[in-house]
């Protein structure tokens, strides 16, 4: 009827629409014996319907894009941007502009799985991506980010955990249109890949296939809200024609309800107990015994979140043992383990975890309580170091290496490696004289001088001393790179309250002297009556991307309740310690809310479990915010955990002056690399890890007021 809208019922505008987006035909039977099924069980079952499917090259990738992952305009369907690229002509090549192509996405990262097949050429999990994006992501987790370094084009985000999330570090979210579809592509790859993981390594967020508990919680979150959509049914189909295997949790979402929202048996995980019989390169694991179990998986890392695990421990078979020596270790190490227990078709959840730290090699020495102890810098020829051995044994000081760093510069103009050895809580002092003798310091200096030089001890109040113990910095006089007569005519003799050294000056370390007093030298006191709860390596404050970051660790701690943070001397945050342990412990806080051009002094207070407060103020920081947001962002490093070749992605704004600082666990730097680059664009800086064991390091990334830190695995 002409001039007329006829209203079609709602019903039937429903079943169109309905047709429309449930085009996709699961092939009859296909799902056959899994109706009664639930748990591993139903899990075993849809890995047995989907297993053996047909493997592809990994180049073929790029031609199955063609039918996989096209939008309704022919573009390249990008998750992680929302940039559009056109198949084929904008796939990453040799020199690519990585905003300007797409690759080849492992959403599982290949390295998770060692590089394996069939998961690696596996198109359910690989997705065409921006290059840049995918760089940024790395093989860092999915997650939900609290405070982003990192945001895409679409508004995906990189950055640490939220609180709560279960997982501490740094993860990748997606943006909530795409978290049900990644959550399905990761309850597909661990039915699909079960009972096939021997080979394949672990993550924070993974061991071997298996997805951790914390990840399983926020996934089936995801996976309920944001449901299946036309895109993933399509791309199932898709993927079915290629690889002749489906994804069954996009065909069918409550599998995965079946799997891992079961009801509870009452299987209860194994207990771990504390390790016995630790030695040098080896510890006996031990735990309490669970009544059904079958048996026990031992599960051994140096990260306490199990990213990686050391070799056949990851995890190993015990059988129905209660205990198991680790042997092949490292000395001197932190080793975490946990437990599962096992019973036919049935897992248990992990135990508690418990911290091991190996035994110090025969002969070695804690060379944190080697430290200097008095600095003289006097009128004329009066200028001295002295050096304490607190190690409670004696040191042989060919180990012992200073340098001189003068007015404010970048490179040492003076070094010497000392001879002889040095007794338990005793000093050696090296004092300035000429090799004529005309021009030396005063007869008192020279009295207790062991050395006579003139090459390190040439300060005059605007230098830097570094002291070195094999080969690694340990502690410090001055401050790096400023000309300022900063400790000019002055004697400072180190507080006895000051148990080791420092690589980051504090004169709240020191008791000032007038120019002159040598009444000092040639002897040093601690007082070791005085109560620590723990022992406090380092705290520093650096800016970054979304604030101040906060940092500090500890050699060991004692009844440690709590840390306090005090900001302009109101309270700020509470961190809580990690109680008793002689363990290393390493900390952080990004306190966000600061306003650029403002300046800002933090304090660190200890809280014991007896309430006993005690603040350190010669750890006091200040921090002023630059005005200007940083023109630098930081990709995630490169393989990582991974090889000595390991590279720092990054893009520049402008010309810049790149300064990378590595340190190890205990705060001691070990290398510095400055680069320099001349332009905007991205930059990929090689580390060189080569002489380096394997273990964890933290890289400070220094450009302008710009600061950052990244945590490395090394794995060699």
């Amino acid at each position: 009827m002409t001039g007329q809208i006829k209203l079609l019922p709602r019903v039937l505008i429903l079943l169109f629409l309905m047709a429309g987006f449930l085009a996709a035909v699961i092939p009859p039977g296909y799902y056959n014996g899994t109706e009664s099924l639930s748990g591993n069980e139903l899990r075993l079952a849809l890995h047995n319907i989907i297993d053996d499917h047909t493997q592809k090259s990994y180049d073929y990738v790029w031609t199955a894009y063609a039918t996989t992952d096209l939008k309704f305009n022919g573009k390249i369907w990008d998750m992680y941007t929302h940039i559009e690229f056109t198949l084929y002509d904008d796939q990453q090549t040799t020199g690519s502009d990585m905003s300007a192509c797409y690759n080849r996405e492992h959403s599982w990262p290949k390295s998770w799985a060692n590089n394996t097949y069939p998961m690696y050429t596996d198109i359910f999990h690989l997705y065409p991506v921006q290059a840049l994006a995918n760089s940024y992501r790395n093989n860092n987790p999915y997650g939900e980010v609290g405070s982003a370094t990192y945001t895409s084009p679409n508004g995906s985000k990189l950055g640490s955990a939220r609180t709560g999330l279960g997982y501490t570090g740094t993860v990748f979210e997606p943006i909530d249109e795409y978290k049900g579809d990644l959550a399905r592509t990761y309850f597909y790859m661990t039915t699909r890949y079960y009972t096939e993981d021997s080979n394949w390594g672990s993550s924070g967020m993974s061991d071997k296939c298996e997805l951790q508990p914390w990840a399983i919680e926020m996934l089936l979150n995801w996976h309920a809200l944001d449901p299946v959509s036309q895109k993933e049914l399509d791309r199932n189909e898709a993927v079915y024609a290629i690889q002749g295997n489906r994804n069954p949790f996009i065909d069918d979402p409550d599998f995965a309800d079946r799997i891992w929202n079961v009801p509870a048996t009452g299987f209860e995980a194994p207990e771990a107990r504390s390790a016995s019989n630790i030695q040098t390169y080896a510890f006996t694991a031990n735990w309490l015994g669970v009544s059904e179990a079958s048996g026990y998986k031992l599960y051994v890392s140096e990260s306490s979140s199990f990213s990686t695990h050391i070799s056949g421990y990851g995890p190993k078979d015990v059988g129905n043992n209660l205990s198991e020596t680790v042997s092949g270790l490292s000395a001197s190490t932190t080793y975490y383990y946990r437990l599962k227990a096992y019973k036919p078709g049935e897992e248990t959840a992990y135990s508690g975890i418990i911290t091991v730290q190996t035994e110090p090699p025969s002969g070695w020495v804690d060379s944190t309580r080697i430290f200097f102890s008095e600095y003289i810098e006097g009128i004329s020829y009066n200028k001295a170091l002295e050096i304490y051995n607190g190690t409670g044994s004696d040191i042989n000081l060919s180990n012992i290496q200073i340098k001189l760093y003068s007015n404010g510069a970048a490179s040492s103009s003076s070094s010497i490696t000392l001879s002889g050895a040095l007794s338990a809580e005793d000093v050696y002092v090296i004092a300035y004289r000429s090799s004529t003798g005309a021009d030396s310091a005063d007869p008192p200096i020279l009295a207790v001088a062991d050395l006579t030089t003139v090459g390190v001890v040439s300060f005059n109040g605007n230098d830097y001393n570094e002291l070195y113990y094999n080969n690694a910095l340990i502690d410090v006089i001055g401050y790096y790179g400023n000309s300022q007569d900063l400790i000019k005519d002055v004697t400072l003799v180190r507080r006895s309250g000051v148990f080791q050294g420092s690589t980051d000056f504090d004169l709240g370390d020191w008791d000032a002297y007038p120019v002159n007093t040598f009444d000092y030298l040639g002897s040093h006191e601690i007082d070791h009556d005085t109560p620590l709860a723990i022992r406090l390596r380092n705290f520093s404050a650096s800016c970054i991307t979304e604030g101040v970051l906060l940092e500090w660790s500890t050699a060991s701690e004692i009844e440690n309740a709590l840390f306090q943070i005090f900001r302009n001397d109101e309270f700020l945050a509470s961190v809580e310690g990690a109680g008793t342990t002689s363990a290393p412990q390493n900390y952080e806080y990004i306190d966000s809310s600061v306003q650029p051009g403002k300046e800002y002094e933090y304090l660190l207070v200890d809280i014991a479990y007896d309430g006993s407060i005690s603040p350190h103020h010669r750890y006091r920081r200040t921090i002023r915010i630059p005005e200007r947001a940083s023109d630098i962002r930081i990709g995630e490093l490169y393989p990582n955990p991974g090889n000595p070749d390991m590279l720092l992605p990054l893009q520049v704004d402008a010309a810049a002056q790149i300064t990378l600082t590595l340190f190890d666990l205990e705060g001691k730097k070990q290398r510095i690399i400055k680069r320099a680059v001349d332009a905007a664009g991205h930059y990929e800086i090689p580390l060189d890890l080569q002489n380096l064991r394997s273990g964890i390091y933290l890289l400070r990334i220094e450009s302008g007021a710009f600061t950052t830190t990244r945590k490395i695995i090394l794995l060699k």
